[in-house]
């Protein structure tokens, strides 16, 4: 071919316009990234500070502190002397790392999960920008999964931190396994990220269930990608996308096999199969579309009536405005109708992969604000995917299509902020109930400076939930609580309206876990927060003296369901 000077001319300005393209791409990239982390630093910012640790916390926190060294082998050894760490090792490394660094403190904890929850929506955008999706989809995907409320407990709640390590782990199988699959076989990265996509996997299904059968989503992605390029390069090119998926699919067999194994969880479903999923079917749709969908105004109104604080309500107005202006200048027009709905129809399946964990066990519980919402933190990916389509739909028939965008960045916006409103309120009442046990476990020591061993505090006079966050409702909160101050030795539980005593001592039941029976003795000790005292139940009379004239009366404090705590919406 003849070099011209108009072809040369020609070549240095295509080269210049691609230069140009990619600076532009990687501009707008970085400030994607910067916007996205910034809302989630919005919302995580508000209550970071003030939350501390709930429930199996101090009971994790109560056998760390009491391992046999504070070295971080000493501290791993006792972690995994727990069981369930057995079956989910990267929650049991999660805490034994974290107390390492922090100790009792409870902000490097909640630090650490708040850039967990940003890097994971982050590497979800970093994936849908790799399969070339729209930018409007690719910022409003993650941008209203990270504002959801439907997983306020993840944010909150460090025994669910596991769940948000093992939605980043799934998005980064994702992001490495595509970045393998589009790899050139001679550039020798795509080792590198077939190494990442296989770690991705093992770790996501150790840290947590629930978003392990979302690596059959994950596949087919990567498959489909896998195909699209075949026709297009040479039988060496397709070399890194078949490893892949055969390294990845043997490493996905074998977490679910090892998980079976070990897991205690599994099977006891009683009576009918097809009853066991129609009651989680009703049970998640009735959560995550209509409590947190259609009924979200209603939600909205009763948060500004009842729980009114106008620095949430301020910093939302002040956010909205700011979603809407990012979005309309992302713009929303290249997308078809018809797009909308397959989006739609991929959040479905995605909707029903998150709660597929639940087809093999009978252990189920979905709340709106309580601690077992935490099982919601992979299916919100589809009602995330849902939103986003179901929006976008209906602005499709928006005219002109000028407007278009304006009501699809209002739409959004307000979902996010929405979100953002209801998170924020949820949180304030875990800030309250540390604030409450901090002061009975305040009042605790300083009326009983030490306990010998085998001593046992029945907590009494003290509402076990703040709202949807539990203060002490258990033995093996307060337990643990305790053995961080006393000893190994020291036993616990709350008084509550399922306890009950008798000749032989006193019972308490808890979730589905058999009664413990507490024997009369002059080590087992009741402590009345109601009248700040101690009393001694050495024997049967004393209980029923103490139960019948002295122990305050359960009707002030709500009957609560385990899990789910006290409804607020």
């Amino acid at each position: 071919m003849e070099i011209t000077p108009h072809t040369m001319v020609a070549k240095v300005a295509a080269s210049t316009m691609a230069i140009s393209g990619e600076a532009n791409t990687g501009k707008r990239k970085t400030a994607d990234l910067l916007f996205l982390a910034g809302v989630v630093m919005v919302l995580q910012g508000y209550f970071v500070r003030r939350l501390g640790f709930y429930s199996d916390d101090w009971w994790i926190l109560g056998t760390l502190t009491n391992a046999r060294a504070q070295g971080l082998g000493a501290i791993l050894s006792a972690a995994f002397r727990i069981d369930g760490f057995v079956v989910r090792p990267v929650q049991g490394l999660e805490f034994s790392l974290l107390y390492w660094l922090f100790g009792n403190n409870p902000l490097g904890y909640h630090v650490a999960n708040f850039l967990t929850l940003i890097a994971g929506v982050l590497l979800f955008y970093l994936a849908l920008v790799r399969l070339k999706l729209p930018r409007i989809l690719v910022v409003a995907l993650p941008l209203v999964y990270a504002m959801l409320p439907h997983y306020s407990t993840a944010r909150f709640w460090l025994s669910s931190f596991c769940a948000n390590i093992s939605i980043l782990f799934l998005f980064l199988h994702l992001y490495a396994g595509l970045r393998c699959v589009c790899a050139a076989e001679n550039a020798g990265r795509w080792k590198w990220w077939l190494a990442i996509s296989g770690l991705s996997v093992v770790a996501c299904a150790l840290a947590y269930e629930v978003a392990v059968p979302l690596f059959l989503v994950n596949f087919c992605i990567l498959y489909r990608v896998q195909r699209k390029r075949s026709p297009l390069h040479s039988n060496s090119a397709s070399w890194p996308g078949n490893v892949l998926l055969l390294c990845t699919g043997l490493l996905f067999a074998a977490s679910i096999a090892y998980k079976f194994l070990l897991s205690e969880r599994t099977g006891g479903i009683a009576g009918s199969y097809l009853m066991h999923v129609a009651r989680i079917l009703r049970a998640v749709l009735a959560n995550d579309f209509w409590v947190y969908g259609a009924k979200q105004p209603v939600i909205l109104w009763k948060i500004v009536r009842d729980y009114y604080n106008p620095r949430i309500l301020l910093t939302g107005a002040a956010l909205f405005a700011a979603i809407v202006y990012y979005l309309f200048n992302v713009g929303a027009d290249a997308v078809k109708k018809s797009d909308w709905l397959k989006l739609i129809g991929a959040g479905i399946v995605v909707y029903v992969g998150g709660y597929a964990a639940f087809l093999v066990t009978s252990n189920f519980q979905v709340s709106a604000a309580g601690i077992s919402n935490r099982i919601t933190v992979a299916a919100a990916i589809g009602v995330a995917i849902c939103f986003v389509g179901a929006a976008g739909l209906l602005c499709s028939f928006v005219k002109p299509k000028t407007l278009r965008s304006t009501v699809f960045s209002l739409v959004l916006a307000a979902v996010a902020c929405s979100g953002y409103i209801i998170n924020c309120t949820i949180s304030n009442f875990f800030a309250q109930s540390y604030a409450q046990q901090l002061a009975v476990l305040d009042k605790i020591y300083a009326i009983a400076p030490g306990l010998g061993k085998n001593s046992t505090i029945l907590l009494d006079g003290q509402c076990p939930y703040v709202g949807p966050a539990p203060v002490f409702d258990c033995h093996w909160d307060l337990s643990g609580a305790l053995t961080m101050h006393y000893n190994a030795d020291v036993k616990a539980d709350v008084r509550t309206r399922r306890m009950t005593y008798n000749a032989s001592g006193i019972s308490t039941y808890v979730y589905t876990i058999p009664s413990r029976l507490y024997p009369y003795s002059p080590q087992l000790l009741v402590y009345n927060a109601e009248k700040n005292k101690l009393y001694s139940l050495p024997d049967f009379k004393s209980a029923t003296q103490y139960f019948s004239l002295v122990a305050p009366k359960l009707e002030p404090c709500a009957n609560v369901l385990e899990g789910e705590g006290i409804r607020i919406f």
